[in-house]
């Protein structure tokens, strides 16, 4: 005895309904000596659309009442459905294009955000940072008469971050020398002439 349970698969059921549907439009589409099978094929198909529907009747009478008035409408999903895995397919592939396009069907790429890395206080830190390197330069050509704090103060009024002064002229010399040290970001505003009043330069130390 044959076995047809697999002939009751809502899948192979699917298969043989598209098949004799494809059948029904080539008699259709044949001489009139063919077409006289185009009823007998119709009410196969409506026999196995039948049993297709009468599964699902259990879960939902409703189908049942649909079945027998010709009208068939959307099942409820079920565990067993070959219409609720293509509706699935179908809605995952849909989600899937929804994400990957825009409004205008145009692909929308999305940034990453950007990965903020949280610096360290520095007083929480185990490391400490080394301070500032600074530089040595010479202003000169000074009045003999000008005392430290004078260029001192010129300095600071002009944001040129003193760290020291001292005096290097001597008292014969005809004019007045400084030796100053400037952190290095400052170094570049320090030796700019025009930084400077007239006749006044500065210049950078040689390295040692």
């Amino acid at each position: 005895m044959e076995d047809r349970s697999s002939e009751t698969c809502p899948i192979s059921m699917c298969d043989r309904m598209a098949r004799i549907e494809d059948r029904v439009k080539i008699c259709k589409e044949a001489t009139p000596t063919t077409r006289c099978k185009v009823e007998e094929l119709g009410q196969d198909l409506k026999k196995i659309r039948g049993q297709y529907f009468a599964e699902d009747s259990e879960a939902t009478p409703s189908a049942a009442k649909s079945t027998e008035a010709g009208t068939y409408n959307r099942l409820p999903r079920s565990k067993f459905s070959f219409t609720a895995i293509l509706d699935d397919a179908c809605s995952f592939n849909a989600f899937c294009d929804i994400q990957r396009a825009g409004p205008l069907g145009s692909r929308v790429h999305v940034p990453k955000k950007p990965r903020r890395r949280r610096r360290k206080q520095e007083d929480n830190s185990t490391l400490k940072g080394a301070p500032e390197p600074v530089r040595d330069i010479f202003v000169y050509r000074l009045a003999k008469t000008t005392p430290v704090d004078k260029v001192k103060e010129y300095m600071e009024i002009n944001n040129m971050d003193l760290v020291s002064i001292e005096q290097v002229s001597k008292s014969e010399a005809k004019f007045a020398s400084f030796k100053a040290q400037i952190r290095v970001s400052h170094l570049p505003y320090a030796l700019d002439q025009d930084s400077w009043s007239k006749n006044m330069c500065a210049a950078a130390a040689a390295a040692e």
